[in-house]
């Protein structure tokens, strides 16, 4: 009983070192993990900000390019117009572009900034403003004849926006729900495999210190009773050098010398007083008493 004490004294230190080890092993490991996934969903969600900052930015240069050729379009086709004194055809131009859902109205101006044809729209911002001059060119001399205003309409373009920046946002909540589940996979796979690796780890050190401690221990807890109650006719066999062997060599020792002491004894009663009694040390009364009893 006292060795499965000391056994589960052992193991319960053992235990509580094991787990408090594991626990760091684990709470650093998933601190880690959480960490390189916060900072790849960081580096994801950076990424799909600039593609949506990109894809803005094309989308408004897309349509920049388009109201620029439809400007110089546009002026290059008002210069026989003005000469001709083709109004009409200037305003169905401006009222056929108008008609796109990207240009806002297209207006043509004189020499002199009248407009020439009606501008039926709100005043747009001047920074969605396309203008190219209205030149004629001759042999040796170019002459202004006015310019073409393009007012840009980025309803479409902030709408297109809008859906993109939807579309990245619920990527991004997608993201970082698939990061929180793989975070709490990850916790729930350490903690499992903590668990397991400290059962584990506990009955190996419980077979070990089984075999390797409690059970030599038990066989010179056996002897030790033997010896109690004078058996002296076995011998305790352990062949380890350690201090549990050293203990059951002194056993054995302990033994063989009670057992010489009983030889003495055993003939001393028979009368026989012509055994030499020699003490094996000045400590040894045994020896002492039996040699007082022979000399006497």
């Amino acid at each position: 009983m006292k060795s499965f004490g000391i056994t589960g004294k052992f193991l319960s230190i053992v235990t509580v070192i094991t787990l408090l080890i594991l626990t760091v092993v684990a709470l650093g490991t998933i601190y880690t993990a959480r960490d390189q996934q916060a900072s790849q969903l960081e580096s994801v969600v950076g990424m799909l900000k600039e593609s949506q900052k990109h894809e803005a930015e094309l989308l408004r240069d897309g349509l920049f390019s388009k109201g620029e050729l439809l400007a110089d379009l546009a002026a290059k086709t008002a210069v026989g117009m003005i000469f001709n004194y083709d109004y009409e055809g200037m305003a169905t131009i401006a009222r056929n572009a108008a008609r796109d859902q990207d240009i806002a109205y297209l207006a043509f101006y004189d020499a002199s900034q009248e407009p020439i044809n009606e501008i039926s729209v709100g005043k747009v911002a001047e920074d969605n403003v396309v203008r190219r001059d209205i030149v004629a060119v001759g042999d040796e001399s170019e002459e202004k004849l006015g310019h073409v205003e393009i007012g840009l309409n980025f309803a479409n373009v902030n709408a297109e926006v809008s859906k993109s920046s939807d579309r990245i946002d619920g990527l991004i909540a997608s993201s970082k729900l698939a990061a929180d589940d793989a975070s709490r996979a990850i916790v729930y796979r350490i903690l499992i495999m903590a668990f397991v690796g400290l059962i584990l780890l506990c009955g190996i050190v419980y077979f070990w210190f089984a075999k390797v401690i409690v059970q030599p221990l038990r066989l010179n807890m056996a002897f030790a009773e033997k010896i109690g109650v004078g058996d002296l006719s076995s011998t305790l066999q352990i062949n380890s050098k350690d201090e549990l062997g050293q203990l059951g060599r002194s056993m054995n020792g302990m033994a063989a010398s009670l057992s010489e002491v009983s030889d003495l004894a055993s003939k001393i009663s028979t009368g026989n007083l012509r055994v030499t009694v020699e003490p094996r040390s000045d400590q040894d009364e045994m020896m002492h008493a039996l040699d007082r009893m022979v000399q006497q």
